[in-house]
């Protein structure tokens, strides 16, 4: 089931919310078994799916205008594209990007500081999903949300810098 990233977030919070409730009144029942478990349901539901999902961003395209969606992927499904075909979003870790354009969209690694290696950019061909990415989450998308030159990172150690994802067009 694919829904929208904002609709992911209201559940994770009301989830978060019913468990605060619960945290509250197994304090002051004295830690009564339905309290215990609404707790513990509460839990379940809050931060279980966001172990179990996965980001997919969607881009169309409409009046010439590339748009992208953050949706977030339970199990696994299909995506219908404005051209007629589908294709499979299959379950899994790290971020999938649907593109329902006819522009070929690039999926660029920006790498800060010190790096061994920095990996290949990824083209994803019109009217497909690509993956390729072990990241959760794209920092940058689009051609207007550019990555700055340079970032403030701490680390522990000197070396190994410090990368972010852009999807552009």
């Amino acid at each position: 089931m694919l829904i929208a990233a904002g609709l992911f977030t209201f559940l994770k919070w009301v989830s978060i919310a019913v468990l605060a409730v619960c945290g509250i009144w197994i304090r002051l029942s004295g830690f009564r078994r339905n309290a215990v478990i609404a707790g513990l349901v509460a839990f379940v539901v809050g931060f279980g799916p966001v172990a179990i999902s996965r980001h997919v961003i969607v881009a169309t395209e409409s009046d010439g205008h590339v748009e992208a969606a953050s949706k977030r992927l339970f199990g696994s499904d299909t995506y219908a594209f404005s051209d007629g075909p589908s294709a499979l979003l299959p379950s899994g870790s790290g971020v999938l990007v649907v593109n329902d354009t006819d522009r070929e969209l690039s999926l660029v690694t920006v790498t800060y500081g010190t790096s061994f290696s920095t990996p290949p950019d990824i083209d994803i061909p019109p009217m497909t999903v690509g993956s390729g990415t072990s990241r959760d989450e794209i920092d940058y998308v689009g051609p207007l949300d550019i990555p700055p030159r340079s970032i403030s990172v701490k680390k522990k150690y000197s070396f190994g810098g410090e990368r972010r994802l852009w999807l552009t067009w």
